[in-house]
């Protein structure tokens, strides 16, 4: 039998299962709303990436108002909680969300971590660049960036390793002994890597 499809340029699915359950005049139970609730704000960086649409932003006022809490605070108690990362190595905090493509001139890698504060991290940027840089070495990458996303400055720390040059063509800035931190730059999928492949 053929199967059913649901395709809606969303933010997250759980908009689309939202909408599902509406529109059958179904009410989740609270349990599964509630999951439902985190998965979009997790999904949209809580309502704070550009993936965001009007349709992700209602459903979290739709599912917040039937839980009866507020989902921005929420939503930073929950991502206090997801980017715990106490006890990480630094390979192990690069290796949790990396992404592996192939361009014309070698491999490359975009890795990222999204947290409520990022100072933590950057008290240990110096292990993190000495890791990417041997990671960059093993793997063969022509470069490696590393995303640290401060949800709440709404922004990211820039750590790069391999052709710095390549890095400064692509992001139009110093590299060199520089951790730069650049503000509305959350998205890999949407804002990085279109810059990478219209750079290479």
């Amino acid at each position: 039998m053929p199967i059913t499809a649901h395709i809606k340029p969303v933010g997250s699915t759980n908009t689309i299962i939202w909408d599902l359950y509406k529109k059958n005049n179904i009410k989740p139970p609270k349990e599964i709303a509630g999951l439902m609730l985190s998965a979009i704000l997790s999904d949209t960086m809580i309502l704070k990436s550009p993936t965001t649409t009007f349709e992700d932003k209602k459903a979290v006022d739709e599912i917040s108002e039937y839980l009866n809490f507020d989902p921005i605070e929420y939503g930073i108690e929950m991502y206090k909680a997801k980017t715990n990362l106490e006890g990480f190595s630094e390979k192990e905090i690069l290796t949790l969300d990396l992404k592996e493509s192939r361009v014309s001139r070698g491999r490359i890698a975009v890795s990222q971590i999204e947290v409520i504060t990022s100072e933590q991290l950057l008290t240990k940027k110096d292990k993190i660049l000495q890791t990417m840089k041997k990671m960059t070495n093993e793997r063969n990458y022509i470069l490696f960036i590393f995303l640290l996303t401060d949800v709440l400055k709404e922004g990211s720390y820039i750590f790069v390793a391999g052709q710095l040059k390549l890095a400064e063509k692509i992001f139009k800035i110093d590299f060199e002994n520089n951790i730069p931190f650049l503000k509305g730059i959350v998205s890999r999928k949407k804002q990085v890597m279109p810059l990478i492949f219209r750079n290479i």
